[in-house]
């Protein structure tokens, strides 16, 4: 059956509809979802799927009478090349068997569905009439776009129908689509397929006449042809000339000629071409498929010889995670994941990285599993092990909980709270969990001083654990002035209406929370527990409301309500008490008076950040004239908004008065923006005076984002200095910064050190200031722009010899991916992906994740898309990663078409599927533009596989 005589498709409008059985359970959608889950888990590992596996989802969808879109679509996809074992009639039989489904439970479908169809009856080399499927698509109000051409193009180039395809591509031409690569390629494998070599080759001329470079998939389609007849001539001597042609052939694309050259019988051509293959990382899987595809074809001769020429694999990557798990299961080595994981850095086992890291996440949930890591730190170093091993685990996202901590950290660690305040910070200890963690730690012992210092530390978010651990700690110790001293710091303090609000309302929530809790854990004798802590509570002044009142009354046994509970409580409740301050201050001015200056503060504040100088300083002569002292932070925002305004001489005014202070610390990044403008307008000297101002600032070494700051103006300024051409200059400031230890020295502050030389068209001087760099730090600053400099000059012999300092440093196939985004800056396509095909190459997923990350934020979305063009074929890297990112990047410049586009492309790939976060991004993005969008928007909370 063919789709032309399927007897009811939807119409546009019904297919907005989703028709669903009211007898249907939640939990039967919930299990089909969950075995397409596993469906696909499988695929990801084995890269095949079990036909008994996929017949029992649609068994369990015929008896429940439900299914998504997705769903849908996902099952069509799984019936081609992803079931090597089956013939190619029974993978169509299937295929049709799912699509009558998804008309009869009448499910919303889209062009998705019609070109995944497509696809598959290209795979299984159906026999179909192209334009009766366009004509049908069209009568059902489904509009083909250039994926749908395409497909149609090749079902009819793959018979050898030339005048079919002339047809479809008429229909390009009259529709005015882009007539690009893929339809040049599908045109010379029609030529191909009939064994007209010479037209195939005016094709590819063509192509070069038109600015179109035939690539890789072109100079394949023609070697399939060759494989098809045999020609092993041809076979040999083109990959030769290819070869000099810098045509680099992946194993898949030798393995689809030899697929081609086995199933019509020429085993001298399956030779010639086995013996070329570059068995690359995965070379094994794909041979799998080829080898069970050519089974079912009856080929079992040419399947042997493949599956002699498959690589023996090294350890299996389950087996070491497995040895692994059993080690700390077995508490032989609680550490083997780490080890593990550092081996598989050193050797560039980067497949195993990830299931390594998964492990020890996983294991992360289980306390036991943290405390077997940390312990293994106490037994092998005491406490710089415990440290190192934190650090080690914070590097990997894994941190410890706040009971982890005080099982299994504090009891190792001496010190005061201080003291393990700063042990836990330098081991990337967040503030919250540490503070939590002492808090416990000090009411375990019972030491309430000790609680209320860290109270009155930090800000801490009470939750029920805290709550019984401080009835816990009252009901221990007895200490009603303790317990209700802590309660006291809890509370914020003030002396303004709202805030005196907040504290009675916060008092009876803690209050209320602890005195539940205290009943709770002495069932007899609760008044007796109960009365001097009211006793205590009313000498600090605390409030409780009368819902607390009233529980407090009831826990007391009947009749025992003695008249001093009764006048206590009556205290509490009366909201007449004032907080006693723990740490009584002199009187403060009077209320009107810090009111009215706390506003001008205020404003002040706002105008400095709105750049409006003038304003601000009428603010400041009214703050003057009541002796209100300027604090740093004022004094900050007065100079930054003098340097805006060019105003110089004044803000270094204000800098040298504030500098009087020889204990002053001022934020670096403030610094570094006042000399940049300072360098800006030429004072250099006074530029570098400044600089010397710059001191180690505790604030940056614990907040990240102050950290980024820091570093982020650091580079501004050596980028300015560097623009200036002057060595001398960019020199000294780098001198000021480095001496100042203020920040650390990252290879973006020293590739400014290079790029002076650059500006200055000193390309000797710049290698010979890269080489130092490599030599001294193990660095290479400014690498990938200087690469670029030396391709835009052609500058061969310079470009070798920072090619080999680089590799020194990174390695070669580091130093390979950095060249190929050098090519890609130059616009060097074809260059940058000859790089990237280079024999053995792995490519880390992170590099190009961040590559990508800094193009969307650069938005050049050229080179994105370029990147994601020469990718195509190289091992292992994440495409859905890619297309995110593209995506990202055309929302970001705000191009719709571009991003339907990138849509467009994915379905070109044809292995990946849009996952429904994606096409939940686009689908928005489209109706935000007022644009019709091509597919069926998957809802947020649907499952997808």
């Amino acid at each position: 059956m063919t789709i032309s005589s399927l007897p009811y498709l939807p119409s546009s409008s019904e297919r907005n509809i989703r028709i669903q059985d009211s007898h249907i359970s939640h939990s039967s959608e919930k299990e089909i979802a969950l075995a397409l889950s596993r469906l696909d888990l499988d695929l990801n590992k084995r890269g095949l799927i079990n036909k008994e596996d996929l017949e029992s989802i649609v068994t369990e969808i015929q008896k429940n009478k439900t299914i998504t879109s997705s769903q849908g679509l996902y099952l069509i996809r799984c019936c081609g090349n992803l079931l090597p074992e089956e013939l190619l009639e029974e993978r169509n039989n299937l295929v049709q068997k799912i699509w009558e489904l998804l008309l009869n439970f009448e499910v919303p479908l889209d062009i998705n569905h019609f070109n995944s169809l497509l696809r598959i009856y290209l795979e299984n080399e159906h026999s179909f009439n192209p334009l009766r499927f366009l004509s049908t698509m069209i009568e059902r109000e489904i509009q083909p776009d250039r994926v749908t051409y395409q497909r149609l193009l090749i079902a009819y180039t793959q018979k050898g129908d030339l005048e079919g395809a002339k047809k479809i591509l008429n229909i390009l031409k009259h529709k005015e689509l882009v007539i690009d690569y893929r339809t040049y390629n599908a045109i010379v494998t029609g030529h191909s397929m009939m064994g007209d070599w010479e037209g195939a080759k005016s094709i590819i001329s063509s192509m070069s006449a038109k600015g179109l470079t035939p690539d890789t998939e072109t100079y394949r389609e023609l070697l399939k042809g060759y494989a098809k007849f045999g020609i092993c001539f041809a076979i040999s001597s083109s990959l030769e000339n290819w070869k000099k042609m810098n045509v680099s052939f992946s194993d898949g694309d030798l393995l689809a000629a030899l697929y081609k050259a086995a199933v019509h019988g020429h085993s001298e051509a399956v030779d010639i071409l086995l013996n070329r293959m570059r068995k690359d990382r995965d070379y094994n899987r794909s041979c799998v498929n080829i080898i069970l595809q050519l089974v079912t074809q009856r080929k079992e001769n040419e399947a042997f010889k493949i599956l002699l020429s498959m690589k023996p694999k090294r350890t299996i990557d389950d087996k070491i995670v497995e040895f692994c798990r059993k080690l700390v299961q077995t508490e032989k080595n609680s550490r083997a994941f780490f080890i593990a994981l550092e081996a598989a850095n050193i050797f560039e086992r980067i497949e195993l990285v990830d299931p390594l890291l998964n492990e020890i996440r996983d294991g992360g949930s289980s306390a036991n599993f943290l405390g077997s890591i940390l312990a293994s730190g106490m037994q092998s170093g005491g406490e710089k092990k415990l440290i190192d091993t934190l650090r080690k685990m914070a590097a990997i996202r894994l941190y410890p909980n706040v009971q982890t901590i005080n099982k299994h950290i504090l009891p190792h660690l001496a010190g005061d709270s201080q003291t393990l305040l700063q042990k836990l910070r330098s081991a990337r200890l967040s503030f919250p969990v540490i503070s939590v963690a002492l808090l416990q730690k000090s009411l375990a012992s019972l030491d309430f001083n000790e609680a209320i210092r860290i109270t009155s530390t930090f800000y801490i978010s009470m939750n029920l654990r805290l709550y019984e651990d401080i009835a816990t700690a009252y009901v221990k110790s007895q200490n009603a002035t303790g317990l209700a001293r802590l309660m006291n710091s809890l509370l914020p303090d003030g002396e303004e209406d709202e805030t005196k609000n907040e504290a009675m309302e916060l008092s009876s929530q803690i209050i209320g929370s602890v005195l539940k809790e205290i009943c709770d854990q002495t069932p007899s004798g609760q008044l007796e527990v109960i009365e001097p802590l009211l006793e205590a509570l009313k000498d600090q002044g605390l409030t409780i409301s009368l819902s607390v009142a009233q529980f407090v009354r009831d826990k007391a046994s009947e009749g025992k309500m003695t008249s001093a509970a009764v006048d206590l409580l009556a205290e509490l409740t009366s909201g007449k008490l004032i907080p006693v301050p723990l740490n009584p201050t002199p009187r403060r001015l009077q209320l009107a008076t810090i009111s009215q200056v706390e506003k001008n503060i205020a404003k002040f504040r706002t105008f400095a950040r709105e750049r409006k100088l003038d304003e601000a300083l009428a603010v400041r002569k009214e703050l003057d004239a009541h002796n209100v002292p300027f604090s740093d932070g004022l004094n900050l925002l007065l100079i930054d908004l003098y340097g805006h305004h060019g105003r110089l001489d004044e803000a270094l005014d204000v800098f040298s008065r504030m500098h009087m202070n020889p204990d002053l610390i001022v934020l670096p990044s403030k610094i570094m923006i006042l000399s940049a403008r300072l360098l800006k307008v030429g004072r250099i000297d006074d530029a570098i005076r400044v600089l010397e101002k710059l001191k180690i600032d505790p604030r940056v070494t614990e907040n990240i984002e102050l950290t980024r700051l820091v570093n982020a103006s650091a580079i501004r300024l050596m980028d300015a200095a560097a623009e200036n051409g002057n060595v001398e200059t960019i020199q000294k400031i780098f001198d000021c910064l480095e001496h100042s230890k203020a920040l650390k020295m990252s290879r973006a502050l020293l590739g400014s050190l290079v790029k002076v030389h650059v500006v200055r068209d000193d390309l000797d001087s710049a290698l010979d200031e890269f080489d130092r760099w490599t030599k001294e730090r193990r660095t290479t600053p400014w690498n990938t722009q200087l690469a670029a400099n030396l391709i835009e000059k052609d500058d061969t012999t310079r470009l070798d010899r920072l090619m080999r300092m680089n590799t020194a440093v990174h390695g070669e196939k580091n130093s390979l991916f950095d060249l190929s985004l050098a090519f890609l800056s130059c616009q060097r396509v074809r260059d940058a992906k000859n790089v990237l095909e280079t024999p053995g190459l792995r490519i880390v997923n992170s590099r190009v994740d961040n590559v990508c990350a800094f193009y969307v934020r650069r938005k050049k979305i050229d080179e994105l898309e370029n990147l994601v063009k020469i990718t195509k074929n190289v091992f292992n890297v994440d495409r859905h990663m890619l297309y995110n990112h593209l995506l990202a990047a055309c929302i970001k410049v705000d191009d719709p078409k571009r991003a339907t586009n990138v849509w467009t492309l994915m379905q070109e790939e044809g292995d990946l599927v849009p996952d429904s976060g994606f096409l939940r991004r686009l689908g928005d993005f489209l109706k935000t533009k007022k644009i019709l969008v091509p597919f069926s928007v998957p809802p947020s909370d649907q499952m997808s596989s």
